[in-house]
């Protein structure tokens, strides 16, 4: 039978140090460093597992995830000032409100372009019965910004991570390589562990890190790569995630461009000895392409100046053939090379390079990200105006590695 990898502990104070996190590693204030990034850490004794992190904007909407050390019931309050936070939501399921540790929250009433200010409260519940109850001490998180997408924006501007592998240094170094003001949103296109062992080590790789990059404030989505389907907690990535139907595939507008996240799954077949008999990604794949289908006939996708897809496996230019990838253009390669796609960003193969279109097929260039070890990391910015659109990836050492101009 094959091992299971046991839960890492989690010392967040330690994982903070060693991303380059703390104010006193880096010597810098939040302002001098990334502009908004919050350099502030959490006390020993938190609630919170980790700061809230921001998982979508829409133009009236956000949904947003935080994580607490033991059961609570949550709050969170917002309004469109700092001093006045006059509206509340709380997740309530089937009519209960709910008592966990994991707590989603959807703010639905918001006006396109609206800056919206935010406080989350925590309560232990520490007994809950019929005629007895016993809570403990609340605590809140530190206050943050919202900003609702505007939809008639003439600028996108994102900073896409791939294949990070549990070295979450690398999210601060590789995010000074580029202009201090944040971006409306990042995207981690896959492999940012290399496999999903426990929450703790999950927070600490990934959603921990993310959280102070973006301040509570800018929205990081999540684009699934084939090491986040591997070992047992797999099933359990979704639980920090977009609360939807299909969170690993989607699309959105934003100002001029239009994205398409695709997710290619698990690199080998479904039969593969290695995945026990338990995955059916090839079907998965299969309601992909019937969605994007749909999707690419969408009067917003079809008006978007910028059509440009995110998924983590590209479908060519890998060193030896990969199942998921043929399988999944095959599948979804004749709707992209007839829809206008600008530009498609991928991972996965750790070798960093700007591929350009070959027409019949694949009619758009394909950009793939750089690895995890040192000196070949890479990030990929991405920005898209009503006139042109500017994708550099950019290497560790500052180098320009190559660009897509349109």
């Amino acid at each position: 039978m094959k091992e299971i990898d046991q839960p890492t502990s989690f010392n967040r104070r330690s994982f903070l140090k060693t991303a380059g996190l703390l104010i006193g590693t880096w010597g810098l204030s939040s302002t001098s460093a990334f502009g908004a990034i919050d350099t502030a850490t959490l006390a020993e004794d938190s609630l919170f597992k980790c700061k809230p992190l921001v998982l979508r904007a829409g133009e009236n909407s956000m949904q947003l995830v935080v994580v607490t050390k033991e059961p609570t019931a949550c709050w969170l309050s917002y309004g469109t000032t700092a001093k006045q936070l006059d509206r509340k939501t709380r997740e309530v399921r089937n009519g209960m409100a709910h008592v966990g540790t994991i707590h989603h929250f959807k703010l639905t009433d918001l006006s396109p372009g609206q800056t919206c200010h935010y406080q989350i409260e925590a309560t232990p519940v520490e007994k809950l019965e019929r005629k007895d109850a016993v809570f403990g001490t609340k605590e809140l998180t530190p206050e943050a910004s919202l900003h609702a997408v505007n939809p008639n924006g003439q600028e996108a501007y994102c900073l896409i991570y791939n294949d990070i592998h549990e070295t979450p240094e690398s999210f601060g170094l590789l995010r000074k390589l580029v202009p201090a003001a944040q971006p409306d949103f990042y995207v981690l296109n896959g492999d940012m562990v290399s496999n999903m062992r426990s929450e703790d080590h999950f927070i600490s790789n990934v959603l921990a890190p993310m959280a102070a990059l973006s301040a509570s404030s800018v929205p990081v989505l999540y684009s699934r790569g084939n090491h986040e389907t591997w070992n047992w907690y797999a099933r359990h990535i979704t639980d920090y995630l977009l609360d939807d139907p299909h969170p690993f595939y989607y699309g959105f507008r934003q100002g001029p461009a239009y994205f398409l996240i695709l997710d290619s799954g698990e690199a080998r077949p479904d039969s593969d000895p290695v995945n026990w008999g338990l995955i059916e990604f090839d079907a998965y794949r299969e309601a992909q392409a019937r969605w994007l289908q749909q999707e690419v006939e969408k009067p917003e996708f079809k008006q978007a100046k910028h059509r440009i897809v995110i998924t983590h496996i590209p479908p060519f230019y890998a060193s030896s053939p990969i199942h998921a990838a043929t399988h999944s253009f095959g599948l979804w390669g004749d709707i992209l090379n007839k829809s206008g796609i600008s530009v498609m960003i991928c991972g996965h193969t750790h070798q960093p390079k700007v591929h350009p279109a070959v027409a019949g097929k694949h009619n758009f260039p394909i950009v793939i990200g750089g690895g995890p070890k040192e000196g070949n990391r890479t990030i990929i910015s991405l920005k898209a105006k009503a006139q042109n659109l500017h994708l550099q990836l950019i290497h560790e050492s500052g180098k320009l590695l190559g660009e897509v101009k349109r």
